[in-house]
């Protein structure tokens, strides 16, 4: 099964939740060959998504309207997330500073879970309001979750959302995806493997 279409299962698991595609690899080398896009930064640009997704959202902007509007834009965002990524070191605690930059305050960081993700994490982030990067061991995904919006995004497939009250059907929806054979493989979700949640404001 596809990374899409394990997006897909966990989206009809949970009641069908309403999708925005997105999807960082298909327009890489465009965006490069355009100049949107530093080549240097290009390789583990999931982390400089996922906080362009939350630094829009913070500034009351969305990462899709902004796209839709003028893809370059867009990705010069993304470009300057990743700028601030690629500029931290890769040690849990001071990687997860990263974002000040895109206007977000860190509330709590090294919230730690084990992988195989359990229903742990997702009933953190269900019972927490806030602005979620979610650190695995080769990628980043993010989670909002406030009194306007609640969803969850991957910058491999894109965003997924639901009504802001129903947390259960968020719930639902990480621990169906997180914990698909092929999700859990190319995302290193295993045995022995920690996932890091970094809890923005």
């Amino acid at each position: 099964m596809s990374i899409d279409a394990a997006f897909e299962s966990a989206r009809a698991a949970a009641h069908n939740a309403p999708r925005r595609r997105f999807a960082q690899g298909t327009g890489i080398g465009g965006q490069i060959g355009q100049g949107n896009l530093d080549a240097s930064k290009a390789d583990g640009l999931c982390g400089g998504v996922s906080l362009a997704y939350l630094g829009l959202y913070k500034s009351g902007q969305s990462l899709f309207s902004v796209d839709a509007a003028s893809p370059k834009a867009s990705w010069q965002y993304i470009n300057r997330a990743q700028d601030e990524v690629v500029h931290s070191t890769m040690e849990q605690c001071n990687f997860e500073m990263a974002g000040g930059g895109m206007g977000l305050t860190v509330k709590a960081r090294s919230i730690v879970f084990n992988a195989p993700v359990s229903t742990g994490m997702s009933t953190w982030i269900a019972s927490k309001p806030g602005l979620y990067l979610v650190g695995m061991p080769v990628h980043y995904c993010a989670v909002i979750h406030d009194s306007k919006k609640l969803s969850f995004f991957d910058p491999n497939c894109g965003e997924v959302f639901f009504p802001p009250s129903n947390t259960q059907d968020l719930e639902t929806f990480m621990q169906h995806y997180l914990n698909q054979p092929d999700v859990s493989s190319l995302y290193q979700l295993t045995a022995g493997n920690k996932v890091y949640l970094t809890w923005y404001q």
